[in-house]
């Protein structure tokens, strides 16, 4: 017997439960090109090898995992948590431990998700005074802990048992599995609709997290209005290729919380495809670095305040070879509103560069500092200057020599998008660097 637990939210690993020994125990393949690799066993040193482990599911940061046990639970099978901890540099899996009293009964938990917010665990239980059966409910993890799980109602739950919940990243649509009457026998699968706002669905079907082309399934009677919630999330996809071959680059993606300067999760795009998926909760300001050996990387910038709207960026990453020529945007540095004062936001995406120029010691750069044309071009080119050398200064002073670095304000004299609107705006007002010797 093998049962699937979840995809990974960039859609290249899966968790998978199947027999060992005497028990369940949980595996995971991952995706390699175009083929899925033999399944090895994850949090292997969890003291739990005794008992049942499955339907094991990952929560967006990539550091816990969470799934259904039936050892050293209240009553029948409970959802239990792993983490990954670090002691001395190496990575292990840490003791498996309830979510909490308010979560688990003395019933069955069956199934378990984490929405890509990370904010919202849905499960089914038998208790908590269920229909009938397994119903779905919902719980919210607030001051450090899951909350008291709420009823998803009806039409979601009936007196039949109604289980293994997985929903759309813009919140618009769910699926379950339900015996019900009018399926085809024993469980089905149902689409769950949400009423409200009209929210436009994407329709890849090779992204489960966003994938939505079927037709809304109508339910001619309705209990009580269902409330539609905004989830506080960016999804992030597309593809990584080369730029001048346009073939598929595997690459690593380094998502950085610029902040508190720290590495948030680690992937890497499809090596057959290029693809990439990864969702970002809101209350942060991400810093996105794509490297690959042999080219420069790439930067994108996420500021997503708390609680800001759901958004799904869709683009397609070209990467240059270290060529003559080649030019990238710093999209992670930062300045003080109309002045040329480093924000230490920028520090991460600086130490990149001087990682790469002291990995390629022949290597020549100009810095160069763009305005929009918003005031006088004499002020403007002033501080496109100023800027500029405030990079190189930064880059100096990390041991970079001087003779290796030319700095250079071009004011508003070379746009990259419009300055009618202020993404546009937004866009021109940009640190670059070019290579000049190679």
């Amino acid at each position: 017997d093998e049962g699937t637990g979840a995809y990974s939210y960039d859609g290249q690993r899966l968790l998978i439960h199947r027999v060992n020994g005497d028990n369940f125990d949980i595996y995971e393949s991952k995706l390699q090109g175009r083929k899925w690799s033999s399944p090895e066993i994850k949090m292997e040193k969890l003291p739990n090898k005794q008992g049942n482990d499955q339907f094991a599911c990952y929560e967006p940061l990539d550091i816990k995992v969470h799934f259904i046990t039936d050892v050293g639970s209240t009553g029948g099978k409970n959802i239990f948590m792993s983490g990954i901890m670090k002691v001395q540099n190496i990575e292990d899996w840490g003791k498996a431990q309830s979510v909490g009293h308010q979560v688990n009964t003395k019933f069955h938990e069956n199934s378990v998700y984490i929405h890509p917010s990370g904010k919202t665990m849905y499960f089914s239980s038998q208790g908590h005074r269920s229909t009938g059966g397994y119903d779905v409910y919902k719980s919210t993890f607030e001051n450090g802990q899951w909350g008291p799980p709420v009823n998803m109602g009806y039409p979601i739950n009936t007196p039949y048992d109604d289980f293994f919940w997985a929903g759309t990243a813009n919140g618009k649509y769910a699926y379950i599995s339900s015996d019900r009457p009018g399926g085809k026998g024993g469980l089905d699968l149902y689409k769950v609709t949400f009423w409200g706002p009209e929210k436009q669905p994407d329709v890849d079907n090779e992204d489960y997290l966003l994938a939505s082309i079927l037709e809304p399934v109508k339910e001619v009677q309705l209990a009580k209005q269902v409330k539609v919630e905004r989830n506080s999330l960016t999804v992030f996809k597309g593809k990584i290729i080369d730029n001048l071959t346009k073939k598929p680059v595997e690459a690593e993606i380094e998502i950085l919380d610029n902040v508190k300067n720290e590495v948030v999760n680690k992937l890497s795009s499809n090596s057959a495809t290029g693809k990439f998926l990864l969702s970002l909760p809101s209350g942060r300001n991400y810093g996105i670095a794509v490297k690959a050996e042999g080219y420069l990387f790439h930067s994108e910038n996420f500021d997503l305040p708390e609680n800001s709207a759901y958004n799904l960026v869709n683009k397609d990453i070209e990467l240059k070879n270290i060529a003559i020529g080649s030019k990238i945007t710093l999209k992670n540095v930062f300045f003080a509103t109309g002045k040329s004062d480093l924000k230490p936001e920028s520090f991460p995406e600086l130490d990149r560069v001087t990682k790469l120029l002291n990995d390629v010691a022949g290597l020549k750069i100009e810095l160069s500092g763009h305005t929009d044309n918003t005031g006088s071009e004499s002020l403007n080119k002033k501080l496109s200057q100023s800027r500029a050398d405030a990079v190189k200064q930064y880059l100096v002073k990390k041991g970079i020599s001087a003779s290796r670095l030319t700095a250079k304000g071009y004011g508003s004299s070379k746009p990259v998008d419009t300055n009618k609107t202020v993404e546009g705006r937004q866009n021109n007002r940009r640190t670059e660097f070019e290579i000049k010797e190679n």
